[in-house]
Formats: structure tokens, sequence, C-alpha cells
């Protein structure tokens, strides 16, 4: 898959197959239009792409009700390198592209500068200054552009749309199992080991503390988890603790995990960190020797837990 992150770019694929969007998490309904998009590529012989942006065009908008996004830059690259797809095209948005309408973005990106042959999008699909583009309008202006438009049913889990949002409420409400649904895979965040407050070698169950790249966390709990260490591909079961540990008094939000069965140290290291199901809420205990036993319950239960998943 190639990058381009400008319209003057030479390699811009012309005559393709495409959709548009920002496709945070490329959850089953991403990957549904994805589908159709290769599917009709492949048809026609063109090339498929992606036009998406940077950054998320709301951060930009209206910063203060900006998203916590999914997926880390890295992360969506390295998924939609996964699809197939020929281009992934990432125009930088300011606030004066986002004062093209909808018509006038049809026009001078998707028939001047890419000469599109098929559109896909979600049924919903919204664009253009004051979202005064949708598929009416792409609809009405396809036929003398020289290219088609197809709406794409949304996938529904549970009844409801999948959708970015839905998937964000669901991981800060720790439903880590209903967002992994939606997902097609486990919510998964990436960064760095730090140095924590040691209180888990103290209580001999010795942590690795995260500092995560991503923007979206899980809500405060324990879970059943899996680390992938620097070189290795075989992911490591672990007991991951997200919060201030209120046991003794903590203020500060983190992220650890104890790596079942490792013994090594990891500062500095690169992790990822990926959640399979909350075992418990957060709670405060009368001392270190009621956590310790309780940490003993939530390790076996994570034990527990993957030798079913076997």
């Amino acid at each position: 898959m190639e990058r381009i992150s400008s319209l003057l770019d030479p390699r811009l694929p012309r005559g393709g197959v495409g959709t548009i969007g920002n496709f945070d998490g490329l959850h089953l309904g991403h990957r549904r239009i994805l589908a159709r998009v290769l599917e009709e590529a492949r048809r026609l012989g063109a090339p498929s792409f992606l036009l998406t942006f940077k950054p998320h065009p709301v951060k930009v908008l209206r910063p203060e009700i900006a998203p916590h996004l999914i997926f880390t830059p890295a992360q969506k690259q390295a998924a939609l390198e996964t699809t197939g797809l020929d281009f992934m095209i990432e125009l930088p948005f300011t606030v004066e592209f986002s004062h093209l309408t909808g018509a006038d973005f049809v026009r001078g990106v998707l028939v001047e500068r890419l000469a599109v042959r098929a559109l896909m999008f979600g049924e919903d699909f919204h664009f253009g200054y004051q979202k005064s583009g949708n598929l009416a309008l792409l609809r009405e202006m396809s036929g003398p552009a020289g290219f088609t438009v197809e709406g794409i049913p949304a996938v529904l889990y549970g009844g409801q749309p999948v959708s970015s949002s839905r998937i964000r409420f669901a991981v800060l409400d720790g439903d880590v199992e209903g967002a992994a649904v939606m997902l097609a895979g486990p919510f998964t965040l990436e960064g760095t080991v730090v140095e924590g407050r040691r209180k888990g070698k103290e209580l001999g169950f010795p942590t690795v503390n995260l500092d995560p790249e991503n923007e979206l966390v899980p809500g405060d709990g324990i879970y059943a988890a899996q680390v992938r260490l620097p070189g290795e591909t075989d992911w490591r079961p672990a007991a991951s603790s997200i919060g201030v540990n209120p046991t003794f008094d903590g203020k500060t939000r983190a992220v650890e995990a104890f790596i079942l069965d490792y013994d090594g140290e990891l500062y500095g290291a690169q992790v990822a960190l990926r959640f399979f199901k909350k075992i418990r809420n957060q709670e405060a205990f009368s001392g270190a020797e009621e956590l310790v036993a309780q940490i003993g319950r939530d390790v076996e239960a994570v034990r527990g837990y993957f030798a079913q998943e076997r």
C-alpha cells in the first residue's frame, strides 16, 4: 500500500475505486466498505484507495469535543496494509480545507484530481462544509462526472450499527469484549515501558507500566490481557490494571500489566498490550495483605480465562 499526503503527488491514483473517511479502528463497517472497494477495483482493473484526513477533522474544528482515537497513526497504517488496498491518501485537514462545500470537493478533488470511476460509502456518509455533501449529492453529480456511487449498509452488532464512536464508548466502559467483536480483534495499546512506583514488585507481583501512545485507554479495572514483547511474535498472558491504585491513595492513573510467568526488565522497551475481558472493577482494600490475596485471585482468573480460550 502506497501512502500519499498531497493532491499534487505524481503518484496520485487516477481512475480508481475508493472511499472517504477517517476509518478509525478499521471496524466491521469499515471492512465491509473496503471489501466492496477492492471487489469493484478488481472488476474494473482499477487502483483502490482510501481518502482520509490528518488530523481528525473534529480536532481542527471543535478540539474541545474531539474524540480519543482508537488507533495510533502506526496502527491505522498497519491495519490498512492487511486489507490489500493500493493507496492511502492522507490529506492535511485545515480550517481552510473545511470550507470546501460538498459540491466543490466532488469537482475539485474527486473529479479533477482523482478522476474517480466508483465510490463506496456508508449510507449515513456526510462531507464538505457544514456537511453539505452526502450520498444524494454524489449520486446527482456522478452521472455527468462519469463515476458511480454505492451506499453500503451498516454492519449491526446487538441490533445497532457498528461505529467508531460506539467502540470508544465500549472501551471507556470496560466492555473490551464488545469492542473486540466490533473491531474484529482485541483493542490494543502500544507504548513505552516506564518506571512506576514499584508497588507491584514490593507485593510480589512486578508489573510493567505502559506509557500508551494511544489516545483511548480502557476504563478503570482489572483485565485479562496479553502482552507482546520486543522481538517476539507470540503474546504472553497478563493481568492488567488500569486506575489510580486506591489502596495506596494513588493519584496518577496508570496502565500496568503483570506478565504471567515472566521475569525480566523492560524499561524503555516498546510493547503492545491487548485486552480480552474485564475481570473486575478497581477497588480499595484494607491493606497490602488483602490486596495481595485479591491479586492472586485475579492472576488465577486470567490463567483460567486463557486456558478456556485454547
